[in-house]
């Protein structure tokens, strides 16, 4: 159904094409999990493309194996904790593979650049217990990129948190970005394959409304322009 779809998408003189069929192949109504703005997904109920593009990959990874070096690549998460008595601070490393790099988005907006960079700063962590079961007197969070895939796709994190109002609320700010990308000065020295991390813009998915609705449009490369 996807061949399919993609064939109808370069073919068809149509103005639109309906994914009906892809969507029922996905996902059968006895296997629909709860999530989504709408409490599940179904064709013509509004979810979030984020776990859309998540459910996608889960059923392409059998049937195509590639796609796990095609678009999952690795990092590092570690957690360093001062516990106090004058020992060597706790350092706790786990990897793991991610599908897509989620960047902060500055209340005043900003460029890429800066939200990768902010994605990769050491965060500091409140209330962090070590395995002594005593509270830590400071700690925080590093995160090291390991590997890219061939195909990488960051996500701004436009929805907060509103606390005064008790709301999530979306931020509108803009966000330069590049039509040609250099990931290697953010990929650590100890995980690449030493290759070349540069990266050239395919498509932007825009997304139109609020924190919890709205609308998707994807703008695309057309052939090699």
């Amino acid at each position: 159904e996807l061949q399919h779809l993609f064939a109808r998408l370069a073919l068809s003189t149509r103005a639109a094409v309906d994914p009906s069929a892809l969507l029922r192949a996905l996902l059968p109504p006895k296997r629909r999990p709860s999530f989504g703005f709408g409490g599940g997904f179904a064709p013509g109920a509004e979810a979030d493309v984020s776990e859309f593009g998540k459910l996608l990959l889960e059923r392409l990874e059998k049937p195509c194996p590639r796609v796990r070096e095609l678009i999952y690549g690795e990092l590092a998460e570690t957690v360093v904790a001062d516990e106090g008595g004058g020992g060597a601070p706790l350092r706790q490393s786990s990897r793991c593979p991610f599908s897509e790099l989620l960047l902060p988005v500055a209340a005043a907006g900003g460029d890429l650049d800066g939200a990768i960079r902010e994605a990769l700063r050491p965060s500091e962590l409140e209330g962090f217990v070590g395995p002594s079961g005593r509270r830590a007197g400071s700690a925080h969070k590093e995160v090291a990129l390991l590997s890219l895939p061939q195909l990488l796709c960051l996500q701004l994190q436009r929805v907060t948190y509103d606390a005064e109002a008790g709301r999530a609320r979306k931020l509108d700010a803009s966000v330069a970005f590049p039509l040609r990308l250099d990931m290697g000065p953010y990929v650590s020295s100890g995980g690449g394959n030493g290759g070349s991390w540069r990266y050239v813009l395919h498509a932007v998915l825009l997304h139109e409304g609020a924190a919890s609705s709205g609308h998707y449009q994807c703008v695309c490369r057309a052939g090699g322009g």
